[in-house]
């Protein structure tokens, strides 16, 4: 039986091999590798050694980003959720974008799983994968806390007015341990938004949110009356 190649401290594109950290199912030895960008990342000798790996993921986010597109992932191109997944990286990691002001000029990115990959799979592979299927055309990517990152547990597929109910602008109200914005008390309570904000200004919260909607006739005579 031949003696299993040392690849420590070899080099295969950006990878750096460190050591031996597991199996496959079919005796294959799986290396942990430092990637030049900082990165770790786990990798079959098969596929460290044919070149089919040669990076944590960040060379496939960076050609991503040159090109538009993605050679790796399989058939998914130029699907709804390949799309989002390419737009997502652009605004986060791409200072040209006309949108990174608001996302990675903020802070916000990706998480290693979507951006790097696992396994041997894309990071856009993943995203499809843990993501479920675009309801519609008029869904996009949401992130359900704006102030967190892109990663599976804080994303979501959301209308235009989803997810205006949830911009950083929004203003959050909390009230008997119950947290909404301003325009979701408003339709919560049966009112329009601006009265509501008004309400409170004059009112204070609780009172605002628990006097019911004036009726539109006798508003209408109110203001006839006070005219």
């Amino acid at each position: 039986m031949s003696k299993p190649i040392d690849l420590s401290g070899h080099r295969y594109g950006r990878l750096i091999a460190i050591e031996v950290v597991g199996k496959t199912n079919g005796g294959e030895r799986v290396w942990l590798f430092k990637c030049d960008c900082g990165q770790h990342t786990k990798g079959r000798v098969g596929d460290i050694r044919r070149g089919h790996k040669k990076s944590c993921g960040c060379l496939h986010v960076e050609k991503a980003i040159e090109r538009g597109k993605n050679s790796t992932t399989h058939g998914l191109t130029n699907t709804p959720e390949f799309n989002a997944h390419h737009r997502m990286i652009e605004r986060c990691y791409n200072p040209n974008h006309t949108s990174y002001q608001n996302y990675g000029a903020r802070g916000i990115s990706v998480c290693n799983r979507w951006k790097h990959g696992e396994d041997g799979k894309s990071g856009a592979e993943l995203f499809i994968l843990d993501m479920p299927s675009k309801p519609t055309s008029t869904h996009q990517l949401e992130r359900i806390n704006n102030d967190g990152n892109y990663e599976p547990r804080n994303c979501c597929w959301a209308t235009v007015k989803e997810q205006a109910n949830n911009r950083r602008s929004n203003r959050k109200i909390t009230w008997k341990e119950e947290t909404k914005n301003l325009k979701q008390w408003a339709e919560h309570i049966g009112m329009d938004q601006s009265a509501l904000s008004r309400r409170i200004k004059a009112w204070g919260l609780e009172r605002a949110l628990t006097t019911p909607p004036m009726r539109k006739g006798l508003r209408a005579k109110l203001e006839e009356t006070n005219g």
